[in-house]
């Protein structure tokens, strides 16, 4: 399943909001983040992450569609259900991992390898998303 943007935290809002309220938002946060208005060098991507919140958070059919899919990732994700694994075939205790739900590039350490384990699970400290390690 693809990842599926947050686009309620894009936004800052809530999500029961009303259109008005995703509206008034969204018209703050593009002012402050339009590349004309800001010094900071990744406006330009910010700011068309936001007017892609706003598109499907304003649109009824496109936000129910949208609403679905983070739902459905949200609830694997509360389940304690891993989105990915990664097999730890060499003695390193350390890995470097990029999230696959945020980008967060994430520097996992395993401590000491019980022989009686199979896999660690760790999370992502950017968004919490689950990631299975296989030690075998």
């Amino acid at each position: 399943m693809a990842t599926v943007s947050n686009y309620y935290e894009i936004l800052e809002v809530s999500l029961d909001a009303t259109f008005e309220e995703i509206k008034k938002s969204f018209q703050k946060k593009i002012r402050q983040e339009h590349p004309d208005k800001s010094s900071d060098e990744n406006s330009q991507k910010k700011a068309s992450k936001l007017i892609e919140a706003y598109k499907v958070l304003s649109d009824e059919n496109l936000r129910s569609e949208y609403n679905k899919q983070y739902e459905q990732q949200h609830q694997k994700a509360n389940r304690g259900q891993c989105f990915d694994q990664i097999n730890l075939e060499k003695q390193s205790n350390l890995i470097d991992y990029e999230c696959e739900q945020c980008g967060e590039i994430n520097t996992i350490q395993i401590a000491s390898r019980n022989k009686d384990e199979d896999f660690v699970i760790v999370e992502c400290i950017g968004c919490n998303l689950k990631l299975q390690i296989n030690l075998k």
